[in-house]
């Protein structure tokens, strides 16, 4: 997998949206918080699945995340986008990390544990 600087590979064909297990768990916490905002997450997984460099770059140990802002940006989506680069069919790929509350950067400390811990 190569970095590219922005954009949609010239050639990508579909965007595949994965979530990582911690995602998932972080999806049904918030679903049995407030369940309603789920909805609001699933619309913007809809706007990183058409367009994966949709929101803000991450930087600092964050580096190659982008984020997302949900519900009056007391929410984040944090992924990072990965691609083939084999010469043939181009898959751009959108890599659901994390999703939770801004406050007091919880979310980001979160990130970190998550890479620290091999992810």
């Amino acid at each position: 997998m190569t970095p590219r600087k922005s954009g949609r590979h010239p050639r990508a064909e579909r965007v595949e949206v994965r979530f990582t297990s911690w995602a998932l768990e972080d999806l049904r916490q918030l679903h049995k918080a407030d369940p309603q905002s789920v909805l609001v997450v699933a619309a913007k997984i809809e706007m990183i699945q058409r367009n994966p460099e949709v929101g803000e770059p991450l930087r600092g140990p964050l580096a190659g995340f982008r984020k997302l802002a949900v519900r009056n940006r007391s929410l984040r989506i944090i992924w990072r986008v990965t691609w083939e680069d084999d010469g043939t069919a181009i898959v751009d790929i959108a890599e659901v990390w994390a999703i939770g509350r801004r406050r007091d950067d919880e979310v980001y400390r979160t990130m970190n544990r998550r890479i620290n811990d091999g992810a």
